[in-house]
């Protein structure tokens, strides 16, 4: 009979937990870039979004925003919902916190961000997506 020797058992054992950490429950994770380059990941907890826009101030959920870039002096902040619509305009200009998994909380100024990536999630879909038309005058 014919042992592997010990270093193609700890390969094959590697090998076989590879499925099982891919495949459990993995939790994804919001990413924030500063204007500085440091990248954080971890989960921002927020109820509401405001932005104030040429139109008025919207209030959107927090659970519902995929993308938010933060704009300077001479361009507007782009929040962007899960269902693909961008807004543009200034956001209030509010503190977040980060929750990490193994760091203390990390605190964010709004005028540091440069983009947020939020994780993905589920999102309530009512029907097959349609086309909106809206036509504004200012």
């Amino acid at each position: 009979m014919r042992y592997l020797s010990p270093s193609y058992c700890f390969l094959i054992v590697l090998l076989c937990m590879v499925p099982l950490a891919s495949g459990g429950a993995t939790r994804d994770f919001d990413l924030v870039t500063m204007k500085n380059g440091d990248i954080f990941n971890g989960s921002i907890e927020a109820e509401h979004f405001d932005l104030t826009t040429d139109f008025g101030r919207i209030s959107i959920p927090g659970h519902a925003v995929g993308k938010i870039r933060f704009g300077d002096s001479t361009s507007p902040d782009l929040l962007r919902t899960r269902s693909g619509d961008l807004y543009r305009g200034q956001l209030k200009p509010t503190d977040l916190v980060m929750e990490r998994v193994l760091d203390p909380p990390l605190p964010l100024v709004t005028r540091d961000i440069a983009v947020i990536y939020f994780a993905s999630g589920q999102t309530i879909s009512v029907g097959p997506p349609a086309p909106d038309l809206v036509e504004t005058q200012s």
